[in-house]
């Protein structure tokens, strides 16, 4: 296995964005500056889809362990020349990560707002959308979305 490649199974979490189950393994596909943090702690194979190209990105040094030890992938579909992310860009990464993944989790979305838009699109396409049961999610419970308790959430990704 070559450094910072990897075949297994996916996971999402707003910004961890869709679990997907090959084997006993689960793959987390991760969005999102903080998110990636809290996953390398796990112990578990990571893709990290960045909103840009991979031409001139830094590692940073919290990445550097998981990328030796082959758990952490780094997956970009824009070309080199594209260095800084924009909101088309965002999205169309946010597209190809949820057609990656089995299943979804959006822990927020606001009412009207384009997370929210954007879970539209997946239940469309009849992925699997997961948020948390809460008052606040209501207006993604009542599109379709799957509440999960805490508790659920905790084995959720273990699937």
């Amino acid at each position: 296995m070559s450094r910072g490649t990897h075949h297994a199974n996916t996971t999402s979490y707003s910004n961890r964005i869709g679990t997907r189950h090959d084997s006993d393994k689960r793959l987390s596909l991760a969005r999102g500056a903080g998110v990636p943090r809290i996953l390398l702690g796990e112990n578990h194979p990571i893709i990290i889809c960045p909103a840009r190209s991979l031409t001139k990105m830094r590692i940073r040094t919290e990445h550097k362990k998981a990328l030796d030890e082959g758990r952490l992938l780094f997956l970009s579909i824009f070309r080199s020349h594209r260095h800084r992310s924009d909101v088309p860009m965002a999205l169309s990464r946010n597209r190809f990560v949820a057609a990656l993944a089995d299943r979804i989790l959006i822990l927020y979305a606001a009412p009207a707002g384009k997370t929210e838009t954007f879970c539209r699109e997946i239940l469309h396409w009849k992925k699997p959308l997961f948020t948390l049961a809460n008052d606040l999610n209501q207006n993604l419970i009542t599109l379709g979305a799957k509440p999960l308790n805490p508790r659920e959430l905790e084995n959720w990704s273990y699937g």
